[in-house]
């Protein structure tokens, strides 16, 4: 189970944000407060581990409803020299 996620230069989120993630966890706030940010960067990230795919439009689980729009459109400021750092805490403890 993920248990947190760090990301950094991803969409509206420029500085590193680090959320703590329970087996239940609730995304709420105001409009362009960056919820939806936070669920395709997670799109995103199985995008690169599963289909090693660093420059996504679509992605395989949201297909035509999410779409990044390729690295240049989803990278903060769309600064392409501008690495997007994503880190996951994963509890492996109850995987068997």
């Amino acid at each position: 189970m993920i248990t947190g996620i760090s990301i950094e230069n991803f969409k509206g989120i420029g500085q590193r944000v680090d959320l703590n993630l329970r087996p239940l966890t609730l995304l709420f706030g105001a409009n362009s407060a960056g919820k939806s940010t936070i669920l395709h960067a997670l799109h995103y990230a199985r995008e690169v581990f599963e289909r090693r795919n660093l420059n996504a439009n679509q992605t395989t689980a949201g297909g035509p409803f999410v779409d990044l729009g390729g690295f240049q459109n989803f990278v903060h400021n769309q600064n392409i020299d501008t690495p997007v750092k994503m880190s996951f805490d994963i509890d492996l403890e109850d995987t068997g």
